[in-house]
């Protein structure tokens, strides 16, 4: 594992690598690099910022930086099926949104993938993919569905999940770079990738207890057992897209009552503990963090208060430091009257971050799971709606 991890310190240690890959400097959006192999393995997460480029950091802290707003149109997995295709296929590009995310999921459909990263690519869109497991990444059905039945549908949505411990890695890998292959045979690149989504909850990864807090001891196994899945990961990535944005996956958004034991406490400190796992700093093969943000007043952390401040990029900003860019990569609000003016409220409040720190984007997550209801941007008839045009906008 040690070898595998100071040869990608190697790889993201080159300061004047250029390629037509490249995320632009200018997004905010450069790889980070490590001054050597020797301080990605030593590096603390409050320390963080010493194992990054001293240059590129001295450049952030004097340039402003602009939130770049994305879409997730999630229809492609629930809700209405013919509605989701016109509104991916001719009103999405009309919004203009600067990212757009997409999972990789099952094999099956990495020609899909391929084809929707040609469309973002051709519409003037990054592409933003997020790394989910898969059920064919396992030994076994039971394997994949370690958690399933009526109680965890209600909760989750859908019907099962594994856990990451039970992962067969060269499975995910070969499915993986089936995904990335497809991507490069169509010409075609992507901006920035996350590795897994929400894994500090039930509904995403089965190693979190169900319905107890996890103990200590619990919470470093989920730890140890992540970050094999991000080193296979990102060892990937690597091959492929070796100038990609990597991310470690978003901590879910949790409202402060009904959810105690299904999640992770205090899931932010739990990324940063990717710092030391092992004596190996994960955290310096990143090049930012990623947050799930869905302001409401059941969670204070996600509440914006009076002056602007969102307790939960606060709460980043302290741990990981200022000057390490952040990326929302889930935000939305349920259909309601006064909805637009609830996105401007957050956008401007992201927004006034970048003027002591990077927010570089915003992605927002359009997800109908009833006609009327849920945080889509279309009508029960397909009509966009006009605060759909807020993500065009510059913040």
């Amino acid at each position: 594992m040690k070898s595998l991890i100071a040869s990608l310190a190697l790889i993201i240690s080159c300061t004047s690598c250029t390629s037509k890959s490249a995320v632009s400097t200018s997004s905010g959006a450069q790889v980070f690099a490590a001054t050597s192999a020797r301080q990605l393995s030593s590096a603390s997460a409050p320390d963080l910022l010493t194992a990054l480029n001293p240059v590129f950091l001295a450049a952030s802290r004097n340039r402003r930086h602009y939130l770049a707003t994305g879409i997730q149109n999630n229809m492609d997995y629930y809700g209405t099926p013919a509605i989701d295709a016109a509104f991916s296929a001719t009103q999405i590009p009309s919004l203009g949104a600067a990212w757009y995310r997409e999972a990789i999921r099952d094999r099956d459909l990495a020609p899909n993938f391929a084809e929707i990263v040609r469309q973002a690519h051709l519409n003037h869109m990054k592409v933003m993919a997020t790394i989910f497991p898969d059920d064919a990444d396992y030994n076994s059905t039971a394997d994949a569905s370690q958690y399933s039945g009526s109680q965890f549908v209600s909760s989750c949505g859908y019907a099962h999940v594994g856990a990451v411990s039970k992962l067969n890695l060269e499975k995910f890998q070969s499915r993986l770079s089936a995904y990335f292959q497809a991507v490069q045979q169509a010409g075609q690149n992507i901006e920035a990738i996350e590795v897994g989504n929400e894994m500090d909850t039930v509904c995403f990864n089965a190693d979190v207890p169900w319905g107890t807090v996890a103990t200590a001891a619990q919470t470093a196994q989920i730890l140890q057992s992540y970050a094999a899945f991000f080193s296979a990961s990102v060892s990937t990535i690597k091959i492929y897209f070796p100038y990609a944005v990597i991310l470690p996956f978003a901590p879910a958004d949790i409202p402060s009552t009904g959810w105690v034991g299904y999640h992770l406490n205090d899931s932010l400190n739990f990324i940063s503990s990717l710092s030391n796992v092992n004596g190996v700093n994960y955290l310096a093969l990143t090049n930012g963090v990623a947050l799930h943000i869905y302001p409401s007043a059941e969670n204070p952390l996600t509440t914006i208060s009076s002056t602007g401040n969102i307790l939960m990029i606060d709460q980043t900003r302290q741990i990981f430091g200022a000057q390490v860019p952040i990326y929302i990569t889930e935000w939305g609000y349920n259909q309601a009257s006064n909805r637009a003016a609830e996105m401007t409220q957050f956008l401007k409040a992201v927004s006034g971050y970048n003027s002591s720190g990077p927010i570089l984007a915003a992605i927002y997550w359009a997800y109908n799971w009833e006609s009327g209801k849920g945080t889509d941007l279309v009508d029960a008839t397909g009509k966009i709606l006009p605060e759909a045009f807020l993500l065009g906008q510059q913040w």
